[in-house]
């Protein structure tokens, strides 16, 4: 049977495993670390009301959670189409880069003990991977085309873990090449440096640090509990940065792109920090003329149509959100129940 086929009728189990997945940040146990985070983080009375919003219905049972549930199962079956395993090689990267490299340079013959080369693999491409992540969340919304696609997940009017993925198969497939190009080219320079093989730092098979920032409450980004990191809002992007994201308020638009450093946020002027919105209800979704925003034939073939409109590509300073009727949906802590 050709390896396509094999991968569409596991694509089709893919929602499921989710949660069985340590790489994933909606493992079993990150969804425990973030109800953890809520009773270490939240303030003295507030633990009650935000485990309210955690478990709340009317947010699970919202039209558009039910959306990001379809979207979840339809992109888990498409999944093998958008890109192809023989096409989504790192190690062909890697192996490019290392071989350019050698040929440009020679073989450099650096020498260094393997667990200090695992502790700066895993590092590098952890620190590399968030910037790249960062970067192309920076793209989407500064470019008219990518937006049309990414718009998708912005169009979430309430947040829940699932929400993460809520994307347009094209948005898909720009992660993909993003995650790729990244990993095989700090792959592919380490070994290059080192010439021995890379074995980085792990935790059940994922990324040590990656790991640790999805147990450490990396599924309240998209909840609507605001929980912030005081002083390390300035180091980190907290569930409460991310949600400034999403916000309807004018004020937020094209803020807070990072994915666990703010660093890169500072660097670009876009952060805003968390803790100046904090008591502030924030409400989320865009614009009311999103055409069809519950229809899934609209969801997948409306971006080609506007993003093709356009006849040149064309900044998008405000993400092409309309700022002078935003007509916010009911308040997040109304959602409580």
């Amino acid at each position: 049977m050709p390896e396509f086929v094999l991968d569409f009728f596991q694509s089709l189990l893919d929602p499921g495993r989710m949660v069985l997945d340590p790489s994933k940040r909606v493992y079993w146990l990150c969804l425990l670390g973030s109800l953890g985070m809520i009773l270490v983080l939240s303030k003295k009375g507030e633990i009650k009301k935000h485990l309210a919003l955690a478990f709340s219905s009317k947010i699970w049972f919202h039209r558009s959670s039910r959306t990001d549930v379809f979207l979840v199962a339809i992109n888990g079956i498409l999944r093998p189409l958008i890109l192809p395993a023989q096409l989504s090689s790192v190690a062909a990267i890697a192996a490019l880069v290392s071989w350019s490299l050698t040929k440009i340079f020679g073989v450099p013959g650096l020498e260094s003990t393997p667990w200090l080369v695992a502790m700066g693999f895993t590092l590098v491409t952890f620190i590399a991977d968030d910037f790249s992540r960062f970067f192309l969340h920076y793209c989407q919304h500064r470019f008219s085309f990518l937006w049309a696609f990414h718009k998708v997940h912005h169009s979430a009017e309430v947040l829940t873990p699932l929400t993460l993925y809520r994307s347009h198969p094209v948005d898909i497939l720009s992660s993909r090449l993003r995650h790729i190009v990244c990993h095989g080219l700090v792959t592919g320079l380490f070994f290059f440096l080192f010439q021995q093989q890379l074995n980085g730092w792990d935790i059940l098979g994922a990324n040590a640090f990656a790991f640790i920032f999805n147990a450490l409450g990396a599924n309240l980004r998209h909840s609507h509990i605001p929980i912030h990191f005081g002083l390390l809002e300035r180091i980190f992007i907290s569930p409460l940065a991310h949600q400034v994201h999403h916000s309807l308020e004018q004020a937020h638009y094209d803020k807070n792109f990072g994915s666990c450093l703010a660093l890169w946020d500072r660097l670009f002027e876009s952060h805003i920090d968390g803790r100046d919105v904090e008591g502030r209800d924030l409400s989320f979704g865009i614009e009311e003329s999103y055409p069809k925003k519950y229809s899934l034939v609209s969801i997948y073939l409306s971006p080609f149509q506007e993003a093709f409109k356009a006849k040149e590509p064309k900044l998008c300073p405000e993400a092409g959100l309309d700022p002078t009727d935003p007509k916010p949906i009911e308040s997040p802590m109304a959602l409580q129940g």
